[in-house]
C-alpha cells in the first residue's frame, strides 16, 4: 500500500512546514521528525525517569541542573548539569570558583562524594588538594601498617585480580597482619 503524504502542517515543536499524513486514529501527525516529539514529549518533568533535574557519575559525584542564566560555563555535563559540591560551595561562597586543574577544588571532608552538605566542603587550590590526599593516604597507612609490625612468611600473590577488586585486597592485606 502506498502512503500519501499531501497534507501540509507545521512542527509544534520548531515550527517547519512539513507534508503529512493522516494517522489511522484521524488525525494529522504533530511534528516534524520523531526528534522533535522526542524533545518535546520525553525532556524534564514528563520524562519518566526524571529525577528533579540530578544526576549521577560513575565516579560517586552527583549532578545538579544549573538554572538557564548561570549555563554559560565551561565543564558543564551535556551543556547544563553541575557538580552539585561546586553548585553548594559556590552557593555558599557568593562566587563562581576558577574551576582548573591549578584552580579552586572543592573537597570532601570526610571523602563521601555524595555528603555536599555545605560543612563537609572545603575549597583550596589544586595543589593543595593533592597534598591533602597525600597526607590522609600517608596517616592511613601509617594507622594500618606501622613500621616494625610482624610480616607474614608467605608472599600475598595479586597476579589476576583486577583494579576494582582492591577494596578485598586491602581487606586481605590488612587480615594478614
Amino acid at each position: 500500500m502506498v502512503r500519501k503524504w499531501k497534507n501540509p502542517a507545521t512542527c509544534e515543536r520548531c515550527g517547519k512546514t512539513f507534508l503529512t499524513r493522516r494517522t489511522p486514529e484521524g488525525t494529522a501527525t504533530r511534528y516534524c521528525s520523531r526528534r522533535c516529539a522526542n524533545l518535546t514529549n520525553n525532556t524534564g518533568e514528563r520524562n519518566p525517569r526524571w529525577r528533579g533535574g540530578r544526576s549521577g557519575d560513575a565516579f560517586g559525584y552527583e549532578w545538579v541542573a544549573l538554572p538557564e542564566d548561570q549555563r554559560d560555563r565551561r565543564g558543564l555535563l551535556k551543556g547544563k548539569y553541575q557538580r552539585e559540591h561546586v553548585f553548594v560551595a559556590e552557593r555558599e561562597l557568593g562566587e563562581r570558583l576558577e574551576g582548573s586543574i591549578h584552580g579552586d577544588v572543592v573537597h570532601h571532608i570526610n571523602t563521601d562524594k555524595k555528603d555536599n552538605r555545605p560543612g563537609n566542603l572545603a575549597v583550596c587550590s589544586g595543589t593543595l588538594h593533592r597534598a591533602i590526599h597525600f597526607e590522609m593516604s600517608r596517616r592511613w597507612q601509617q594507622e594500618h601498617f606501622p613500621k616494625g609490625a610482624p610480616v607474614p612468611a608467605k608472599i600475598l600473590d595479586l597476579r589476576g585480580w583486577k583494579a576494582q577488586d582492591a577494596r578485598y585486597i586491602v581487606d586481605e592485606m590488612l587480615r594478614r597482619r
